[in-house]
């Protein structure tokens, strides 16, 4: 067996907080909260948006609130997470394009604001640092 050492977490650091809910709805409501409070609350925020089944019903609930509620993303800058290499932002399977489709062309996000990368980049290495 191996020895183990468990330190504090230094003051400044916060615990992340696991919170049980009953179903996909409450999850996107949560995960629109937190989004909503820092948009109202930062004069700079920043998100990174990854893509996939899990976070489709968080962007369909920020799409509705900025719709509905007046929830503006016009100060906020957005990363994409992740990309298919050797899929440019129009191909039609490429993350780019999904994440435009759920959530990036339905709230008023500037375009100079939006962070893609490029599967089609020459230097893969470095679009992931630029």
């Amino acid at each position: 067996m191996c020895p183990s050492l468990v330190l504090p977490a230094p003051e400044h650091e916060t615990v992340m907080e696991v919170i049980v809910v009953a179903d996909e709805a409450e999850v996107a409501g949560r995960a629109a909260d937190v989004v909503d409070h820092l948009l109202r609350n930062d004069d700079r925020p920043v998100l990174g948006l990854c893509t996939g089944a899990s976070p489709r019903a968080t962007y369909a609930e920020l799409a509705r609130r900025h719709r509905e509620e007046g929830l503006r993303f016009d100060r906020t800058h957005v990363f994409h997470l992740d990309e298919y290499v050797g899929f440019g932002p129009g191909h039609p399977r490429s993350y780019s394009r999904e994440i435009d489709e759920q959530l990036v062309g339905r709230v008023d996000l500037d375009p100079e604001a939006v962070h893609l990368l490029d599967g089609c980049a020459h230097d893969l290495e470095e679009e992931c640092r630029a």
